[in-house]
C-alpha cells in the first residue's frame, strides 16, 4: 500500500525503497522533493510533532486462570464508556509453533513464548504503525495473523509468560498482577481446558501438578515483586488502574 502525501511537508514517500532524492518539481512557485525513505519522512514529521503520540502500553498478568482476561475486558468496556479505544493483545497468541514441550515445564514456561515477535509486534503497534497482530489456535498449535482493524488510545497487555522478557527492555506504562485463590484458579483451568481446549480431565489435572505450578513458582511468581498495582478484587483493582491509565494519558489530551 502506497504510503500518504505529505502535503504539509512538499513531501511524497515513493513506494520503492532507498534513500536517494528522485526529483523536485515546482508547486505553487514551491520546489517540492520526492524522497524514497519513508523511516526518514517519519522522523522528520515526528520532530514536527505531526505524528501521534505512542500509545501506552498496560500489562496485566498473574498466574493461570487467575481472572486476567475477564479483566482486561472489564477494563475495556470501562474506558470504551469514556471514549478510549484499547487494543487488546495476549501473550498467548505468542507461544511457539515449533516448540517442544519443557521435560519440566511444558507448555508452562518463558521460553514456550517467541519473545521477538511478541516484542516486535509491541514496539510497531505502540507507534500505531502495525496493520496486524500474531494468533495462535491453542487447539493446533497453528500460527496465524489478526488484522488491527480500528484505530485505538491505548495498549492491553495480558498473559502469564511474555511479560517477563519485556520487562526491563519494553517500556510497559504500568505492570498489574492479580491474584486468586487456587481452589478457584484449578477449577477454572480445569473447566476452560476440558470444555474450550477439548483436553481430557486427567490430562488437564496432571498437566497443572506437574507443569503449571513448578512454571508458576518459577515465572510467574516473581512478577508480583515488580508489579506497580496487585490486585486482589477486581473491582477495585480497576479503578486503580483506570487512574493510573487517566495519568499516562493526560499528556496527549492537552
Amino acid at each position: 500500500m502506497p504510503e500518504p502525501p505529505l502535503h504539509g511537508l512538499g513531501l511524497t514517500a515513493a513506494p520503492d525503497g532507498g534513500t536517494q532524492r528522485d526529483q523536485s518539481i515546482e508547486h505553487f512557485g514551491i520546489n517540492c522533493y520526492f524522497f524514497n525513505d519513508w523511516d526518514l519522512i517519519q522522523s522528520i514529521m515526528s520532530g514536527l510533532g505531526l505524528m501521534s503520540a505512542d500509545a501506552p502500553v498496560f500489562c496485566i498478568c498473574g498466574p493461570s486462570a487467575a481472572g486476567k482476561t475477564t479483566f482486561a475486558v472489564a477494563l475495556q468496556q470501562r474506558l470504551a464508556a469514556r471514549g478510549i479505544a484499547v487494543l487488546q493483545i495476549a501473550c498467548d497468541d505468542y507461544y511457539r509453533s515449533d516448540w517442544t514441550p519443557h521435560p519440566l515445564f511444558g507448555y508452562d514456561t518463558v521460553e514456550a513464548v517467541d519473545s521477538d515477535a511478541l516484542r516486535h509486534d509491541l514496539v510497531l503497534a505502540s507507534k500505531h504503525q502495525a496493520t496486524s497482530l500474531r494468533l495462535y489456535d491453542m487447539r493446533s498449535r497453528r500460527v496465524d495473523r489478526r488484522p488491527i482493524a480500528s484505530s485505538y488510545d491505548l495498549i492491553l497487555l495480558e498473559g502469564s509468560y511474555g511479560p517477563q522478557e519485556l520487562l526491563g527492555g519494553f517500556p510497559l506504562a504500568s505492570l498489574v498482577y492479580l491474584e486468586e485463590s487456587l481452589p478457584l484458579r484449578l477449577y477454572r483451568r480445569l473447566r476452560r481446558d476440558v470444555r474450550d481446549r477439548h483436553r481430557p480431565p486427567r490430562y488437564v489435572i496432571r498437566q497443572m501438578v506437574r507443569e503449571m505450578l513448578p512454571g508458576e513458582r518459577a515465572f510467574i511468581r516473581p512478577l508480583r515483586v515488580r508489579a506497580d498495582l496487585v490486585v486482589r478484587d477486581q473491582a477495585r483493582g480497576i479503578n486503580a488502574l483506570l487512574t493510573l491509565i487517566d495519568t499516562a494519558l493526560e499528556p496527549t489530551r492537552r
